[in-house]
């Protein structure tokens, strides 16, 4: 029975260790599994970086450039490119759509989901979000709002009811950081990267 139960707590160690092997591997919370400061962490993170920088660029004539300043340039106007709104008039294709779509939702539902928001609700929220998580890119993670919470809860959930009664979200509150993702080893113009927003 004693060797039955050493190796059942072996075998829970090991699965824990692959458990973590793998979190790792996903870069899933990379850090938070203790990774100690070891070579093998520095070198993955030099090459990952790396891998990641744009040294030269070919614009839409073939000619490459070098400098960060014309790399720059030239993914802007690519991107704005992409980015731009057509002035299309696009009412009538939403009205169409929207009749396309179920109406789930009753009066009373809807005036639920409109009403004012409460001191709770906004707590809990905050309290349910993982810790260690930045929910924007400012630099604050959720802990610090969940420490400093008796002083800021106010003006949080003041910004959270003015989302609320305006439709709309301050802009500096939906700041995001656009990478540019290689399509293929050698990605040499702006059309072989997508982007994805952080």
């Amino acid at each position: 029975m004693n060797l039955e139960q050493k190796l059942m707590q072996d075998w829970q160690s090991r699965c824990q260790q692959e458990e973590v092997l793998w979190k790792k591997k996903s870069r899933i919370q990379w850090l938070k599994e203790s990774e100690q400061n070891t070579k093998f962490f520095h070198r993955s993170t030099i090459d990952h970086r790396g891998a990641n920088k744009i040294l030269s660029i070919k614009d839409d004539q073939g000619t490459s450039v070098q400098t960060h300043q014309e790399i720059s340039s030239l993914l802007i106007n690519h991107l704005s490119q992409i980015a731009q709104d057509l002035e299309i008039d696009r009412e009538e294709a939403i009205k169409e759509l929207l009749t396309s779509i179920p109406k789930l939702i009753n009066e009373d539902q809807n005036k639920a989901l409109n009403h004012e928001i409460t001191w709770e609700e906004v707590e809990e929220a905050v309290k349910d979000m993982p810790n260690g998580k930045a929910p924007r890119p400012n630099g604050f993670t959720i802990d610090f709002y969940k420490a400093c919470w008796e002083i800021i809860k106010t003006e949080v959930w003041e910004v959270v009811e003015d989302s609320r009664c305006s439709s709309s979200i301050l802009k500096s509150l939906n700041p995001m950081f656009l990478t540019l993702i290689p399509n293929d080893e050698e990605a040499n113009t702006s059309l072989k990267f997508r982007t994805i927003s952080l």
